[in-house]
């Protein structure tokens, strides 16, 4: 049976059609072992690697070209790797998706949340399609927000900020790929110091666990960088800086746009009060409250705190 739409038809490249099929059920068996998401693992590595559809090959529906031998066995030794050692997959890969795009990735930045996704959603609420405008991502570690921002907001000019040089160097790459290292200026630097002019929108993914729970996390967690998970005693260190740093930063009526934990909220929302923010705290999609939006009213203490502890969706 041949789907002459899609290149595709119903056989296998190297055998059986069931023989394919068993053989990804073993591997997603097997993943479930050590991933929270097997299926969602081996679709990363299935599509990487085989360059082909992962629910499509499921169904039995595989390419009429291409060497699905060669890439299935890249895609065992992914997944044998992963058992072997709980190394993400995504550093295996060396490769994560975000916001519908491909990111490279290694073990100096962070690996790209689908939660981090509702700060660029938010981010791009706040920014107008007709004219220029210009936001700092601050710790941009791989750039998937920086860089998300300028695939869809054209008029938009970015600096990014960070500690870490490797994080840029990897940052700069993923701008690169996406044709917008033109309008993205990357930096070295703590939160914004010694960066030079106001802007339009700051948007952050800081780090935010306390450093007492950092021994408590995933295992494939702590192959990420600590430098971006650790916050602190409670988990602010990172985020009162921010704040600091922004309300000196935005223009007027500007937003300020970061994610959080659910774990430090009210704390977060104390902070926020305490230093005169008007806020919201969005949800992410489990209902956890997730992302900060927050203006500065540098006239009138007290205004987060009369306007503030707003919690909803959307």
């Amino acid at each position: 049976m041949t789907y002459p739409e899609t290149g595709r038809e119903k056989i296998s490249a190297f055998g059986h059609v069931d023989a394919l099929r068993l053989k990804l059920n073993d591997l997603t068996y097997k993943l479930g072992a050590v991933a929270h998401n097997p299926d969602y693992e081996l679709k990363l590595a299935v599509e990487y690697l085989m360059r082909t559809d992962f629910w499509q090959l499921k169904a039995g529906i595989v390419p009429l070209n291409g060497d699905l031998q060669h890439g299935l066995r890249l895609v065992e030794k992914a997944v044998e790797l992963r058992l072997k050692t709980r190394f993400p997959i995504q550093y295996i890969l060396g490769r994560a998706p975000f916001f519908g795009l491909d990111f490279y990735v290694d073990q100096s930045v962070l690996i790209p949340r689908p939660e981090t996704e509702l700060v660029v959603e938010q981010a791009l609420s706040l920014i107008p399609e007709d004219r220029e405008f210009r936001c700092a991502d601050v710790g941009t570690g791989s750039g998937c927000i920086a860089v998300a921002i300028a695939v869809n907001r054209p008029l938009v000019r970015c600096v990014a900020t960070d500690i870490s040089e490797k994080a840029l160097a990897i940052a700069r790459k993923n701008a690169a790929k996406h044709g917008v290292d033109d309008r993205i200026d990357f930096l070295l630097a703590d939160v914004l110091d010694g960066v030079k002019g106001k802007f339009d929108l700051i948007v952050s993914n800081p780090p935010y666990v306390k450093t007492d729970e950092m021994r408590n996390l995933q295992v494939e967690v702590k192959f990420e960088p600590e430098e971006a998970l650790d916050g602190g005693e409670d988990g602010l260190k990172v985020i009162r800086k921010l704040l600091r740093d922004s309300g000196k930063k935005l223009k007027a009526e500007s937003h300020l746009v970061f994610e959080i934990s659910p774990m430090i909220a009210e704390a977060v929302a104390e902070l926020l009060e305490s230093e005169s923010w008007h806020y919201t705290i969005k949800e992410d999609y489990s209902g956890q409250a997730r992302v900060v939006v927050a203006t500065h009213n540098r006239e009138v203490s007290g205004f987060g705190k009369a306007l503030g502890k707003i919690f909803g969706k959307g």
